[in-house]
């Protein structure tokens, strides 16, 4: 991947970006924030896992 198109992802994915010193600071973009958001949650499943398995005993 180049630099033209790693700016070109960026625009896509970061929005406001920042640089306060040595850090980045940016907002991501929707649907990004959103996948961020539900990271590690498991009510945005709305069904069950489809390859179940048995409880452990």
């Amino acid at each position: 991947m180049n630099a033209t198109e790693r700016h070109g992802l960026l625009n896509e994915v970061v929005s406001n970006p920042v640089l306060d010193g040595p850090t980045l600071r940016f907002d991501l973009k929707k649907p990004f924030a959103v996948l961020v958001k539900m990271k590690g949650k498991e009510e945005w499943r709305t069904r069950s896992d489809s390859n179940a398995r048995p409880p452990d005993s």
